[in-house]
């Protein structure tokens, strides 16, 4: 939300006035720059989102986030919340049964990590 010019609020058909505007408040003192377009049914109109020419760079230099990441301050996600990820990769695939009953056996219970 940082650098967002336009902000739009999907599915405003299904929450009550107050709580819309409620978020439009929030909203506005998180991205005081942005632009709140609440819209229902997925309808928003193309120009609202598309070339409205509102993105700032000097102005965005100044955020804070940019400023952090400059200076190498940030610390990404990945490491501040011990985010991780990673792909296997194999010519059989798992057999689904024995794979679920890895996964859910008591002595895997718990464990945040599986290891071979």
């Amino acid at each position: 939300m940082e650098f967002a010019d336009v902000l739009l609020i999907s599915k405003t058909d299904l929450v009550e006035q107050s709580e819309l505007d409620r978020l439009v408040a929030i909203l506005k003192t998180l991205s005081t720059q942005a632009r709140i377009i609440p819209i229902a049914n997925g309808k928003v109109n193309a120009d609202d989102v598309l070339n409205t020419r509102l993105f700032n760079f000097e102005r965005a230099q100044q955020a804070p986030g940019w400023l952090k990441e400059m200076r190498g301050e940030h610390v990404p996600e990945t490491e501040e919340y011990g985010i991780g990820s990673f792909s296997y990769v194999a010519r059989r695939p798992f057999h689904p049964e024995k794979f679920y009953t890895f996964l859910h056996s008591a002595k895997n219970y718990g464990k945040n990590t599986i290891t071979p």
